[in-house]
């Protein structure tokens, strides 16, 4: 938390090797599904690298693009305010506007950078975008999970952090002295005391 008692989430979580993890296994997934061809034959493809290196590309784009719109809302509206209510809508829109943008990009330098990629309408429409599509989205819900975990650890940890100083400072500021009767122990204050005294070991 900041001094204005906002959440710093640019540093909460080491997600870097999980995106590397994660852009290799959607890479993987958008080029493999939904071709005809089979596994084998997709390999002997002479633009196999090319392909995987440019939808590779795409996803982190994609997938960086997302945190940092995730981010920025997570700094304006945390989830924990009455402001929030709106901000899941806003923030989805503007995700899934990036995403096709992206997606839209890909499919222009497709041909620029790799003129032997041929396109068929037919699987790009009806299978890369849903895709696309739901990658942003799963994007979305699983940043959205780690936000608010995070948040409410903070939260939890500050309400606990004001108790224990509560605590602290009442302890403080009671100017009672604990005395022994016996078994018993009392809280005695100080202007009830006329003198003390120590004999040996014993103070009275």
């Amino acid at each position: 938390m900041d001094k204005t008692g906002t959440s710093n989430t640019k540093n909460i979580y080491q997600d870097r090797k999980f995106i590397i993890i994660g852009v290799i296994v959607v890479t993987f997934c958008l080029t493999f599904i939904g071709t005809d061809h089979s596994f084998h034959e997709i390999l002997s493809d002479r633009i196999i690298f090319k392909k995987l290196l440019l939808n590779g590309l795409t996803v982190l784009m994609g997938w960086l693009g997302i945190r940092q719109i995730i981010i920025f809302f997570d700094l304006k509206m945390p989830w924990q305010t009455k402001i929030s209510k709106r901000r899941w809508s806003i923030q989805l829109s503007l995700s899934l506007i990036f995403t096709i943008s992206i997606f839209l990009l890909q499919l222009y330098t497709r041909t620029l950078f790799i003129p032997e990629w041929k396109l068929f309408p037919k699987t790009v429409w009806s299978v890369d975008l849903p895709l696309t599509l739901l990658f942003g989205l799963s994007f979305n819900f699983l940043y959205y999970h780690w936000w608010t975990q995070h948040q409410q650890r903070v939260i939890e940890k500050s309400i606990n952090e004001k108790q224990s100083l509560k605590s602290v400072s009442a302890s403080a500021s009671s100017p009672n002295i604990s005395v022994k009767k016996g078994r018993k122990t009392f809280l005695i204050p100080p202007h009830e005391i006329a003198y003390a005294f120590r004999v040996e070991e014993f103070n009275y």
